[in-house]
């Protein structure tokens, strides 16, 4: 009878190595002998410590230039001590979404949050802007430690303080002013009490910026229009002559801190985004002069994000000289022309290089050729050279780790990529002297993204709007990958040809990477004897996987003479899933990089409908996935899937069904997660603001009218971005919220009590978890948990993480491996295992290089082929019923 032998990679050895009872009491992980808890989760931060994430607030400390702060608008405060060559974070705020900063007369620093300009959206779908709670105060000067001022305390969505857009102080009278989304506030005790200056049916419109002259002068930039007054005092605002009109959705002010009658303002333009005009006074906003025409085709500074993007500042030693931030910086000099002195597309190290997207601009009070620079890449420092007048930059990020991550993978190599907003999508080796460094991949804004475990060097990522690379040299030679086919539909039913483009997929578009192993397919790979001999019945024989490197080994059951050839049954597969619009498609052919492989379109939903998260069980025989208006459908009998035929909808012979199994009426589906150990049981997540339900949980998700029931317990009240049911107890659930990671030990209950497990981390928002679960031999991150948070990078915990294998020998006193050293073959001598057992064969990296099942002859001599080895010292593990052999051997 013919005997197969196989050759696996990681994906294999979870069903071989990790599966049965006698597998898991040979398991330690560090909550041995303990019950999982939801408390006590340790987070540790990974990285990038290269990169920053999108900064509006930035300040020189007014008495010493080595003293800067600077915010991230989704990770809090930082501090640099050394004029921004280096930060560390300041004490962790109940909300980090900081949008301004100060620092009054006292040296006591006020926090505003909330960031307007970003249109918070809580949907877990390219949304990176978060509702503030208030106002932060220090609670003594320069210190470390914030309150919330409780005057400022938003409660509701019409509190003028959920939003702070700008703020501002006289630091003669310790005047605070404070430009929110519903009019200007401003106190004069030091935040404790507030009020609101300004009378009529704009005073709470939205107040887009705030600023105050040495004198005491204030201007203010609300509605379509700017107020000034001589003090700040209540009611003693007067609205400036307005010639820009009505279009108008955001204005920028700028004023000579030496001379209050000198004034910028920069509008934006309503209907694009685009600039309307720049103009200057010379009397106190009395008349204006425009010196910056929009409709410009050469002077463009805003492509349509002016509303996004808008910095202003006057250099306070040249009340004529000003810099303009949009996606890049400008600088003009009155009665001469603007200059574009950065571009965003530059080589990095760049002296001229600035990330794109300007929020803030800061001369250094102390140095005015000294600027700080607030973007979508974090924080950059420029120095104005004296002889030539002009401005170079560097990067100002190191250790500033505030980089927004929409996604997260992971391998069990311990390498990390993921897709963030605006700064590309990255890899972390983690393999360097500093692992702790990104690289980019892909430039831009980063969605979903996915590594192999096949071939550590294939990875996938992507841009908005399911535009998909694939590369297999760790980011190099990277290429797209959809068939005709799948850009042609999409076509046809109302959507964009072209990848990339609105309307092609939601935002960011859902991948999922399943790879394994399948008895029962009919894939093949073609074994040549290419020696001068005849193959016997009997023989053992090697053949390559062309996928992943590894061998697969086979018993002939024929005679092969030279140059003749057998077709080898290749037990890999990898099934690459993608949500589009108004339908999910299947690859199976990620790993065939001579050409586009063919995709299978094995869901179809109403073409306004897009999957925005998907889950596979752990077999990789159901899907379920969420859209953006809330739909909740089930993909079935993926296993029987193998080609057009049996795959894709459109074929009569098709076996995979799709079924809505759940509906949210509106809500966007944030995430769904299914139990490893049942695929009955699924939990989904829920976004959005002001809403009672955020999570939901199934046990019934295979049948077919499944219910689902809220958990939501006593979860605070905020949109739910990301979930895990924990591999090694799956009663144990962690949530990603708004406000980072809540935990339950126990979602079989009716109202599951969920504590908050940020300890390391903070409260900054959690877009996606992820559990590294493929194991070969010596995996660093088996069972690590990683946490990709939109504000503070990528977080690991540690707790599941496995750190040992019980590697003992049952007193196998008739169990023996020869020869060794070797060279072509070893032999096993068995006498002990009585029952069919797995042999595993690791290279001393931790990588599976050989598996056999041996279900036949169990008690014979067993010989394994290694010529095919490349010399060195490898590991020969040999798992059966309760028992466990592990040895050394020597290839030479």
């Amino acid at each position: 009878m013919r005997r197969l032998k196989f050759l696996l990679s990681a994906m294999l050895v979870i069903a071989l190595f990790i599966s049965g009872n006698a597998q898991q009491n040979n398991v330690k992980n560090n909550q041995k002998n303990t019950p999982l808890k939801s408390q006590g989760l340790q987070w540790v931060n990974v990285g990038p410590t290269n990169l920053g994430g999108r900064t509006r607030a930035v300040m020189v400390d007014k008495n010493n230039s080595s003293i800067v702060y600077a915010a991230g608008v989704s990770g809090g405060l930082w501090k640099s001590t050394s004029g921004g060559t280096s930060w560390s974070p300041v004490n962790n705020t109940e909300n980090m979404f900081i949008s301004s900063l100060i620092q009054d007369k006292d040296g006591y620093i006020y926090l505003g949050t909330g960031e307007y300009f970003a249109s918070p959206l809580g949907d877990n779908n390219g949304g990176s802007g978060f509702r503030g709670n208030g106002i932060y105060k220090s609670t003594e000067p320069n210190g470390s430690e914030f309150q919330l001022l409780s005057a400022t305390q938003a409660t509701n969505v019409s509190s003028p303080f959920l939003f702070i857009n700008q703020m501002a102080v006289n630091l003669t009278t310790n005047r605070i002013f404070a430009a929110t989304h519903r009019g200007l506030q401003v106190s004069d005790d030091g935040g404790v009490s507030w009020y609101n200056p300004i009378s009529g049916t704009l005073a709470t419109q939205n107040c887009y910026d705030v600023e105050v002259a040495n004198d005491g002068t204030v201007y203010v930039a609300m509605s379509r229009y700017i107020y000034k007054s001589l003090n700040g005092d209540n009611a003693s605002f007067e609205q400036l002559a307005n010639p820009w009109g009505t279009n108008v959705a955001r204005i920028e002010i700028a004023v000579m801190p030496t001379n209050s009658s000198i004034i910028y303002a920069v509008i934006i333009n309503n209907n694009d985004g685009n600039l309307n005009g720049a103009y200057r006074s010379i009397d106190g906003g009395a008349n204006w002069e425009l010196i910056g025409p929009g409709g410009s085709t050469t002077f463009y500074p805003f492509n349509q994000q002016g509303t996004y993007a808008c910095a202003l500042a006057v250099d306070p030693h040249d009340q004529d000289h000003i810099l303009m931030g949009g996606i890049d910086l400008w600088e003009y000099y009155y009665g001469g022309n603007w200059e574009k002195i950065s571009l965003y597309y530059l080589d990095e190290t760049s002296v001229l290089y600035l990330h794109s997207h300007q929020h803030k601009i800061v001369f250094d009070p102390n140095n005015p050729d000294v600027i700080y620079i607030g973007n979508d890449g974090g924080v950059f420092k420029g120095v104005r050279d004296a002889t030539y007048d002009i401005f170079t930059f560097t990067n100002a990020n190191r250790k500033y780790v505030t980089s927004q991550f929409f996604t997260i993978g992971c391998n069990s190599y311990n390498q990390l990529m993921g897709g963030t907003y605006n700064n590309g999508t990255v890899l972390l080796p983690r393999q360097t002297t500093d692992s702790t460094k990104a690289t980019k991949y892909l430039y831009g804004t980063g969605g979903y993204v996915a590594m192999s475990n096949l071939d550590r060097k294939m990875i996938i990522g992507s841009y908005p709007y399911g535009e998909l690379y694939r590369s297999n040299e760790f980011g190099g030679n990277s290429q797209t990958f959809y068939s005709s086919g799948v850009t042609a539909y999409i076509k046809s039913i109302g959507g964009p040809e072209a990848p990339g483009s609105d309307g092609f997929s939601s935002y960011l578009a859902p991948i999922l990477l399943k790879e394994g192993y399948d008895f029962n397919t009919t894939d093949s790979i073609t074994f040549i004897n290419k020696n001068d001999t005849t193959l016997h019945i009997g023989d053992e024989i090697m053949v390559q996987n062309p996928v992943s490197g590894l061998y697969i080994s086979d018993t002939l059951t024929i005679e092969l003479e030279p140059g003749d050839s057998i077709k080898v049954q290749d037990y890999l597969f990898a099934n690459l899933f993608v949500g589009l619009r108004g339908s999910v498609w299947m690859t199976r052919g990620l790993h065939d990089y001579s050409a586009p492989p063919p995709w299978y379109k094995i869901a179809s939903i109403p073409n306004n409908e897009y999957p925005q998260c998907m889950a596979l069980s752990e077999d990789g025989d159901y899907l379920f996935f969420g859209t953006t208006n809330g739909k909740v459908y089930r993909v079935s009998n993926l296993r029987q899937a193998k080609d057009s035929l049996s795959a894709d909808d459109r074929s009569v012979y098709c076996v995979v069904a799709c079924d809505q199994i759940y509906s949210i009426s509106n809500r966007p589906i944030t995430s769904i997660s299914v139990n490893p150990n049942d695929p009955n049981k699924v939990l989904i997540t829920c976004g959005g603001y002001g809403n009672a339900i955020y999570v939901y949980y199934s046990i019934n998700a295979l049948t077919d009218n499944p219910t689902f029931n809220n958990k939501t317990g006593n979860l605070p009240k905020n949109p739910v971005y990301s979930s895990l049911i924990v591999k090694e107890n799956p009663n144990v659930i962690l949530l990603g919220t708004e406000y980072g990671i809540y935990t339950t030990d126990n979602i079989t209950i009716s109202s599951p009590n969920w504590t908050k497990d940020n300890e390391g981390m903070g409260n900054v928002p959690v877009y996606m978890l992820t559990q590294q679960n493929f194991y070969t031999y010596n995996t660093p991150n088996y069972g690590v948990i990683y946490a990709a948070t939109h504000g503070r990078g990528i977080f690991a915990n540690y707790k599941y993480r496995i750190v040992s294998i019980d590697d003992y020998n049952n007193n196998l006193s008739s169990f023996y491996v020869y020869p060794n050293p070797t060279t072509d073959f070893i032999y096993i001598i068995n006498q002990d295992f009585n029952d069919p057992f797995a042999i595993y064969i690791y290279n001393m990296n931790g990588q599976l290089v050989f598996a056999k099942l041996v279900s036949e002859d169990i008690n014979s001599t067993i010989q394994i082929p290694v010529s095919s080895l490349n010399s060195g010292t490898y590991i020969i593990r040999c798992e059966g019923n309760n028992k466990v052999y592990s040895s050394k051997f020597i290839k030479e």
